[in-house]
């Protein structure tokens, strides 16, 4: 359910509210891909939604705008990229990265506009640097899996499946490497450890002893 919300402060921001049979508790979720959604346990038949969202106000607008600062910025390794469009008379197209300058030359018929074509270029840079960064990584620690996928993930930036399969949001591209590293050994703990258990976390810290400084990135995103 779309929803707009209103406080006697003037915040006004959209959110969805998701009713859930796991979830044994109220919790509010910011991420770039969903905004703000409010999960609410299916047994919570009058639970006063907006009353949670006014005491969270302060809270919310702060990751709201972590939110907006990231889908208006386009990042590369953690660096701003510029876009430049340019027009040629032929019906040449390419994409070229030159510094901090990502450069598009198309002919004017060409249909796509710059966000999908910037969105399709950083795939393509994930396809291309995750892989390799996970098999380096994964060979250097003594971690087997089976396959690799960089997928448009909305609500994960990373996961393992029962079968060591391992998935990645290509959005995970726009971090600082030592933030991708993290969410790679995060996943290829899970290999080892299927939880979130005092074990697991000290797989993670024995392979990345600084991880809760990266960690600390994407919870300001999804937290």
């Amino acid at each position: 359910m779309n929803l707009n919300y209103r406080t006697d402060e003037i915040i006004e921001f959209k959110f969805k509210v998701k009713k859930s049979k796991k979830a044994k508790y109220v919790s509010l979720r910011v991420s770039p891909f969903d905004g703000l959604e409010v999960v609410v346990p299916f047994f919570l038949k009058d639970f006063n939604v907006e009353k949670l969202l006014y005491s969270k106000r302060v809270w919310i607008k702060q990751k709201l705008l972590i939110v907006q600062n990231l889908k208006t910025k386009r990042l590369l390794f953690g660096n701003k990229i510029l876009l430049e469009e340019q027009f040629n008379l032929f019906d040449n197209f390419s994409v070229l990265l030159n510094n901090d300058k990502l450069i598009i030359s198309k002919p004017l018929s060409y249909n796509r506009n710059v966000d999908e074509i910037f969105e399709k270029w950083l795939f393509e840079q994930a396809e291309n640097y995750i892989p390799k960064r996970v098999n380096y990584i994964a060979k250097h620690f003594n971690f087997e899996f089976n396959k690799i996928k960089i997928k448009n993930q909305k609500t994960r930036w990373g996961s393992c499946s029962s079968k060591k399969n391992l998935s990645f949001n290509y959005r995970l591209i726009s971090f600082d490497k030592k933030v991708i590293d993290y969410v790679i050994i995060h996943e290829l703990c899970h290999l080892k450890e299927m939880n979130h258990s005092k074990d697991f976390w000290k797989l993670v810290e024995d392979c990345m002893p600084d991880y809760k400084l990266h960690r600390k990135m994407i919870q300001n995103i999804n937290n």
